[in-house]
């Protein structure tokens, strides 16, 4: 992945909120399949903070998960969520998209994430962004960005700045963790594997681990389920994008040999 806190935006209810779960099985067994109405217990030792996601909620002091799918914790963000098999994207707070601007406003641009509604993202929601001084973005042009506010009732809003607690970069210096993506070339995958190649410790994150051994180049993964890539060459582009494609369901042993057989020579 290459994002503004969140602290006062709407969310979908319980999203974004702070609970004390203790360790059970949503944290201890990540990975369980879960259905609506499910309870995520409670342990009896000293319990962690976290932060529920998409498809779970609070009701009535109790946690539980508002759709079918796998259990998920997110330990770097103390994350609670249900990975849901779904084939379209609902915006979750927090959750990096890649988007295409699709309206371009006086105050704000219109991004489309492949979602039911466009994503407002304001002019001056960039690091070092003034009026005077800020990004000049076009109706097709690519951003990675952060979803800052999620409700079902209202528009999502994005933000290209980087969130409390993460080196802010200047814009202008190209190398700021969110913002305009420039050159290479963006496919569409499902959500799940979007998902998977966004984790350093599922397939598609160590499959993405493998290719940068071969050849060097960039990515932005989208929990909408676009993905962007940038190398060097065109070919080695082409080949990236073909290995990503064929192996995110191969076997572990067989990964690295369809990385190597690709990119070898390139």
């Amino acid at each position: 992945s290459r994002a503004m806190a969140a602290g006062d935006a709407a969310r979908s209810p319980g999203e974004g909120e702070l609970v004390v779960v203790g360790p059970s099985k949503a944290v201890a067994q990540e990975g369980e399949l879960v259905y609506p109405g499910d309870r995520i217990t409670f342990g009896a030792t000293a319990p962690p903070l976290v932060m529920l996601g998409a498809g779970v909620l609070r009701e009535e002091g109790h946690v539980i998960a508002s759709k079918a799918g796998i259990l998920r914790f997110d330990a770097a963000e103390r994350r609670l969520s249900v990975e849901a098999d779904q084939r379209r994207y609902v915006p979750a707070l927090g959750e990096h998209v890649v988007g295409v601007v699709v309206e371009k406003l006086s105050e704000e641009y219109r991004v489309d994430l492949g979602c039911s509604s466009p994503a407002a993202l304001p002019v001056l929601a960039f690091d070092g962004a003034t009026r005077r001084n800020r990004p000049n973005l076009h109706v097709g042009s690519l951003v990675f960005a952060r979803v800052v506010l999620a409700h079902k009732d209202m528009e999502p809003e994005l933000s290209c700045a980087a969130p409390v607690g993460v080196m802010s970069k200047d814009w202008m210096t190209g190398q700021s963790l969110f913002g305009e993506l420039k050159g290479g070339t963006t496919f569409r995958c499902s959500l799940a594997h979007a998902r998977s190649l966004a984790a350093d410790d599922r397939p598609g994150g160590e499959l993405l681990a493998l290719i940068g051994e071969h050849v060097p180049f960039e990515v932005a993964v989208g929990a909408n389920g676009r993905v962007w890539l940038n190398a060097g060459t065109v070919a080695q582009l082409v080949a990236i994008q073909t290995v990503v494609s064929r192996a995110m369901d191969a076997p572990a042993e067989q990964r690295a040999r369809i990385v190597a057989d690709a990119l070898a020579r390139r």
